[in-house]
């Protein structure tokens, strides 16, 4: 497993608890900021050669708040979609 964080600490922080929680398996870390493209190749690529292949399975839970969010039922259209309208991300 590859772990991504934009913040290095909490990647760190992050890494250890999981190796705690995992007896066995690989698990190593990549400090990456997932809205750059230039980044997410780069994350890629390294995933690649430490685990000699490619991605079997992605898992994003990267993402972005917004002031006025609620939740999933509650939030307005122009609050849920405006983030992705603003940037400009092909990741």
């Amino acid at each position: 497993m590859l772990m991504v964080d934009v913040n290095a600490e909490s990647l760190e922080s992050g890494l250890r608890r999981a190796r705690e929680c995992v007896a066995s398996g690989r698990i190593e870390s990549f400090p990456a900021d997932v809205s750059r493209e230039s980044q997410v190749e780069a994350m890629v690529s390294e995933a690649e050669r430490l685990f000699g292949g490619g991605i079997d399975v992605m898992f994003n839970n990267a993402g972005i708040m917004h002031p006025e969010d609620d939740d999933v039922v509650n939030t307005e259209e122009r609050i849920w979609y405006g983030g992705f309208r603003e940037r400009s991300c092909s990741c």
